[in-house]
């Protein structure tokens, strides 16, 4: 069909009505081992086809409606009229135009715009750009004609955007159509870019399917727009591996820590992990299980403090107490990493905030036992730092932490959401606390907690080897500090007495 469009072929060469020949050639069409005289006998056919109907048209007693805005372009497009393939074809069918467009292209009857960064062929010409040349009259007329087929072919590939499905059986969708057809046109990988984060994000398949596209063809702004916004679309949802994971391939770190950071206030308020373990999603489950396995650096940073934070939960509830100290010990360390030398840093980053540290000290009451020495004097020394460094800076650090102590004291008799409601984490969008928000601060988590979105109360009640806010009511984190110096005092007195 080409070749009778660029006149590089006789259609009459090609006519036969012979069957016998046809079947003569059927035993021989493989000989060459490539398919290329199957290839060749099948274009035959096509060409015996275009011109049996070419001529009965001609031969027609009936000719062209002049009235009937169709038959007049069908049979424009006969004769490959430009104008009538990109202007009046569009009306009936941008299937059918867009065909027109591509096969006229190909046969040079139609201009098309160049793809990428094709051969200049115009000699000393080749440096002045469009503009430049249109002053000298040199493309004129052919630009225009260009835009407007490549127009045509880009009208029926945005359409195919808004098809669902092509094919659902073969689960064939139709941007996936659509993007094939803009690789042909002048534009058509900006115009994909842009028409892929207007997608509707179902599904996690068609989100995957997305970014593999996205990661093939290096569109990365589009796919860390997609992965942010499938992210956020998870927000009404208990996902939070979903949710960590889309917002690590978005890079998103600020959404990340906002969901740890909830994750992590929830479990100090209940002192226990939450959500409980028979709770968490698949995809959470196996982040915590096996950190070694992220690929994103910033999730396995971020994702730490909380993931050490129920390791000793864990640890503590199944008496394993030396694991569980080396763990909380790792938990404080990392709250105090911006209080450094006794000056605070805000813009240091660390997964665990330092408005916590009251808090995690009241966890570690119950192991400054000096009998039992759960405590070594390694961990001592780390936890007499943050205490120091978190005393000097005082102001408004002391304070937050000091609020956050009074509502996990408040928290004492609550039930945790061992169902998993309390880790919704992306609940908070009922009162605007969504994802991309200032969770992390300490103001936007106290209105959480306020609000109850940070940690609704269930009917479920946890089951912990102790709560170590049973002897603690009415303490200040004043308080819990000095109970914690005197028996880190009393640990290394007994170490210096016995030679340690």
């Amino acid at each position: 069909m080409w070749g009778v469009t660029d006149n590089s072929e006789d259609p009459d060469s090609s006519i036969g009505d012979d069957s016998e020949e046809e079947d003569s050639d059927e035993d021989g069409v493989y000989d060459d081992g490539n398919g290329k005289a199957l290839n060749r006998r099948r274009r035959e056919k096509d060409l015996i086809r275009l011109s049996k109907v070419t001529e009965r048209l001609v031969e027609s007693d009936t000719p062209l409606d002049p009235t009937n805005e169709l038959e007049l372009a069908a049979g424009a497009c006969l004769v490959w009229d430009p104008n009538v393939v990109v202007e009046v074809m569009p009306k009936f069918s941008l299937l059918v135009a867009s065909a027109l467009v591509e096969i006229c292209g190909i046969a040079g009857s139609i201009q098309r715009g160049k793809i990428g960064s094709e051969p200049n062929n115009r000699g000393m010409m080749g440096g002045f750009d469009e503009d430049e040349l249109a002053v000298f009259e040199m493309n004129r007329g052919s630009g225009t004609e260009a835009e407007k087929a490549d127009g045509v072919v880009k009208e029926y590939a945005a359409g195919l955007f808004g098809v669902e499905w092509v094919d659902e059986n073969a689960q064939v969708e139709g941007w996936e159509v659509a993007v094939g057809v803009l690789h042909r046109v002048k534009g058509g990988r900006e115009m994909s870019g842009k028409l892929l984060t207007q997608i509707e994000l179902t599904t996690k398949e068609r989100v995957e399917k997305l970014l593999e596209y996205c990661g093939e063809n290096n569109l990365e702004d589009e796919a860390s727009e997609i992965a942010a916004s499938f992210a956020e679309r998870l927000s009404g949802t208990t996902s939070y591996g979903d949710s960590l994971y889309f917002f690590a391939l978005a890079n998103d770190r600020f959404s990340l820590h906002n969901i740890l950071t909830k994750l992590t206030t929830s479990s100090l308020l209940y002192s226990t992990p939450s959500p409980a373990a028979p709770s968490l999603d698949p995809v959470l489950s196996n982040l915590l299980k096996t950190p070694t396995s992220i690929t994103s650096p910033i999730l396995r940073f971020e994702l730490s403090g909380y993931a050490t934070l129920r390791n000793f939960y864990e640890s503590r509830d199944n008496g394993d107490h030396a694991r569980a100290v080396k763990a909380l010990v790792a938990v404080l360390k990392s709250a105090g990493e911006k209080l450094d030398g006794g000056v605070y840093d805000s813009d240091w980053d660390s997964a665990v905030e330092e408005w916590m540290i009251g808090v995690l000290l009241g966890e570690l009451m119950p192991y400054i036992n000096p009998r039992k020495r759960y405590l070594g004097m390694r961990e001592a020394m780390d936890v007499l730092k943050v205490i120091t460094d978190f005393e000097c800076v005082r102001g408004e650090v002391w304070r937050r932490a000091e609020e956050f102590l009074q509502r996990v004291l408040a928290h004492k008799d609550s039930c945790a959401a061992a169902s998993g409601s309390a880790g919704n984490v992306n609940g908070m969008t009922e009162s605007g606390y969504i994802a991309g928000s200032m969770i992390s601060s300490w103001e936007s988590v106290r209105d959480g907690i306020d609000s109850g979105l940070v940690a609704p109360a269930t009917s479920t009640i946890p089951q912990r080897a102790w709560d170590w806010r049973d002897a603690a009511e009415g303490w200040k984190v004043g308080d819990i500090i000095r109970v914690v110096r005197l028996g880190i005092a009393k640990i290394v007195a007994d170490a210096w007495l016995l030679g340690e």
